[in-house]
C-alpha cells in the first residue's frame, strides 16, 4: 500500500508563539520499502509519523493511504479508525501495554475494538503471535513481570494483530538496551524481508537508521535528505 504526502505543514501555539512542526513536507512511500525518518529531538519527525499514521489530522496539506483512498483528513472518526484497524500497526517507545492483562491478552486487545478476530480465535491468533516473536513460553506473564525487551516484542505481537500493511515505529529502541535493540531491529527487518511489509521508523539513533533502505532526515520541520542506503546490520547477541 502507498503513503503519500502532499505539501503538510502542521503548527502549534506555546502560549504567544506559533511553532512550526511541519513545513511544507511531501514525499511517497511505497509498498514494501523499509524507511528511517531521522531527526534530532523536535525535529518534526513523531509530528510526520503521527500524520502518516492517522492519529493527528491537525495539519494543512494532505496523507493519502493508497492510491484511489481520500486524503485521511477527510475521512469521519469511525472511517479514519476502520482504516487505521485495517491498514496500520503501531509500536511505539514506552511499550503502551496493559499491566492488568496477560502479554497474551495485550496482544489480543485489537479484538475489542472489531476486525477480522474475535473470541478463542483472538487468543489463538494472539498466541500465535506471541510465538512468532519467541515468547510463546510468557504468554500468561504480566507485562510488569516482563523485561524491557520482551515488552516490545509483546507491542510488536499486538501491532501485527489485524495483518496490517504498513507498521509505524517512534522510538521502538529507545527504552531498549544496545543489544535487546538490535534484537528488535531483527524483528522489523525479518517483517519487511519475508512479509514484504512497510516499515517506517522514526529514531534519532544512527544505528538504527542504517537499518534500513531509506533515510529520511528531518530538520526544522523540513525534509533535507531523502535517499536510499545500503543498510547496515550489526549482529545482535
Amino acid at each position: 500500500m502507498r503513503l503519500r504526502v502532499e505539501d503538510l505543514s502542521r503548527r502549534f501555539t506555546s502560549g504567544d508563539r506559533e511553532v512550526v512542526a511541519l513545513d511544507h513536507v511531501s514525499l511517497t512511500i511505497e509498498p514494501g520499502e523499509f524507511v528511517a525518518i531521522v531527526g534530532k529531538s523536535g525535529s518534526g519527525k513523531t509530528t510526520l509519523l503521527n500524520a502518516l499514521g492517522g492519529l493527528d489530522t491537525s495539519y494543512q496539506g494532505a496523507v493519502f493511504l493508497g492510491d484511489d483512498a481520500p486524503p485521511l483528513h477527510g475521512l469521519s472518526e469511525p472511517e479514519l479508525a476502520r482504516a487505521r484497524q485495517r491498514h496500520l500497526g503501531y509500536v511505539f517507545q514506552h511499550f503502551n501495554l496493559l499491566d492488568h492483562l496477560s502479554a497474551l491478552e495485550n496482544v489480543a486487545l485489537p479484538a475489542f475494538f472489531g476486525g477480522e478476530f474475535a473470541g478463542a480465535p483472538a487468543l489463538a491468533r494472539a498466541a500465535q503471535l506471541l510465538a512468532h516473536v519467541g515468547l510463546e513460553a510468557l504468554a500468561h506473564t504480566r507485562p510488569p513481570l516482563l523485561s524491557g525487551g520482551q515488552k516490545q516484542r509483546v507491542a510488536i505481537a499486538r501491532a501485527l494483530f489485524q495483518n496490517p500493511d504498513i507498521l509505524l515505529c517512534d522510538e521502538p529502541t529507545g527504552s531498549l538496551d544496545h543489544a535487546t535493540g538490535l534484537q528488535i531491529l531483527d524483528i522489523f527487518e525479518s517483517l519487511n524481508r519475508t512479509r514484504n511489509m512497510t516499515v517506517i521508523l522514526v529514531t534519532h539513533e544512527r544505528h538504527v537508521a542504517a537499518r534500513a533502505r531509506r533515510r529520511i532526515v528531518i530538520d526544522q520541520g523540513r525534509v533535507i535528505e531523502d535517499a536510499l542506503q545500503t543498510p547496515h546490520r550489526e549482529v545482535s547477541a
